[in-house]
């Protein structure tokens, strides 16, 4: 191999010796890293696994592509997210965009419709789940979207929109460069997954804005994210959790039956000499499912059960006093109401559903505005309960109620 159009830095004796050296130098260094340009896709990546090898030893990652993609591309971000996380990723079959997940008006893909699919489609074994589309991602205003994440129900979103040029070119450093950008995308989705929020450090991976040109190794992980992400990665799996975890996403989703069988499986993954708070928290949550369903009698079991293993838990008294509510005990259920009041700590918690259940249950709006001024006043934010203050606040103003109340699981 030649080197040429190489021009040696002025020396002080024989030039043309100097001149040599500096071209065998230079074709030295050129011969090693031109190689590294040559092999396949994976081994381009430069950039160093975020986390120590095996933080992240039995989780499972499942990688779902939709609608037209490289397999190459997707195979290589593969191999990236398990050199970069130290997790196992598993490639699902490729599946077409649903319908559900598109504006009817634009076509467009709205990130949050597709996340609400994916978690409800998501594999029974998978640690976290993430889907990769060639779509452009839209999600209220925002339209220039590289990916999207749910930290709470554990599945995010990924584009290869933006780098489809470095993607598609002949030329092999430019994409290598595109499946960088595209692996760092990945990485800051699935950090958020992990609970990481946006970061303020500039030049941080976690940056809310990162422009596409600058998506690059200018562009890494700071040390206290890294940090985070090591801990939230080294943290053994904890199968009821995530059981209880899986459930709740289920239960604000209305789907109560799904619920119901994550909880079941909770309860079972527990013995009867586990923590107390524990087994009541799954208990007051089947119980919870079980109201929602119009179950009540079992529910109601299922509720005493859990004042019994932690009489100091506010939440499950909430629900005894809708039980009671659901019987036609009015008195039995304000006196519940009040005792889960006591026991409860947080102002948002305990003003909310005393608003909300006063309101909607026992047809009390001077009582529930109240406690729906100090909900407001504690930093409350639901839209609904804030609404409804809104309108009780309105001299000689209606308010139809919904006749339900949301019942109360969260014991934290």
């Amino acid at each position: 191999m030649r080197h040429t159009r190489h021009t040696p830095r002025r020396a002080l004796a024989d030039p043309g010796w100097m001149a040599r050296c500096a071209s065998t130098m230079a074709l030295f260094a050129l011969l090693l890293i031109v190689p590294s340009l040559l092999e396949p896709p994976h081994a381009t990546y430069s950039a160093r696994p975020v986390v120590p090898f095996d933080t992240a030893e039995g989780k499972l990652l499942a990688l779902r592509p939709l609608g037209d993609l490289m397999e190459r591309d997707i195979d290589d971000l593969a191999r990236s997210l398990e050199y970069r996380l130290g997790v196992d990723v598993t490639l699902l079959p490729p599946l077409p965009i649903p319908p559900e997940a598109r504006d009817p008006a634009t076509g467009h893909v709205v990130a949050d419709r597709l996340l609400n699919w994916m978690f409800a489609t998501r594999p029974d074994d998978a640690w976290r789940y993430v889907a990769v589309t060639s779509d452009p991602l839209q999600t209220g205003d925002a339209h220039s979207l590289y990916g999207y994440a749910n930290a709470v129900d554990h599945v995010a979103v990924l584009t290869t929109f933006h780098f489809e040029a470095g993607l598609h070119s002949t030329d092999r450093l430019e994409r290598a460069l595109a499946r960088d950008k595209l692996a760092r995308a990945a990485v800051h989705e699935m950090a958020h997954t992990l609970g990481l929020d946006h970061c303020e450090h500039d030049l941080c991976l976690m940056q809310r804005v990162i422009p596409l040109d600058r998506l690059d190794t200018r562009t890494s992980l700071c040390h206290d994210c890294i940090q985070r992400l090591d801990r939230a990665l080294a943290t053994p799996n904890d199968p009821w959790r995530e059981q209880l975890d899986l459930g709740d996403s289920f239960f604000h989703r209305r789907y109560y039956t799904r619920a119901l069988h994550h909880y079941d499986l909770a309860k079972a993954l527990l013995t009867p000499h586990d923590d107390p708070r524990a087994l009541s928290q799954v208990e007051n949550r089947i119980g919870a499912s079980l109201l929602s369903m119009q179950i009540v009698a079992e529910g109601e079991q299922n509720i005493r059960r859990a004042i019994d293993l932690d009489p100091a838990a506010p939440q499950p008294h909430y629900n005894l006093a809708i039980v009671y509510a659901y019987a036609g005990e009015r008195a039995l259920a304000q006196e519940e109401l009040e005792r889960g009041m006591a026991l409860d700590q947080d102002p948002v918690s305990r003003h909310g559903f005393a608003g909300r259940f006063l309101l909607d249950i026992l047809d009390d709006p001077d009582a529930a505005a109240a406690h729906l001024r100090a909900y407001a006043a504690a930093g409350g934010d639901s839209p609904y309960l804030l609404e409804a203050l809104d309108t009780l606040s309105r001299p000689g103003a209606v308010l139809f109620t919904h006749g339900e109340v949301e019942v109360i699981h969260a014991t934290w």
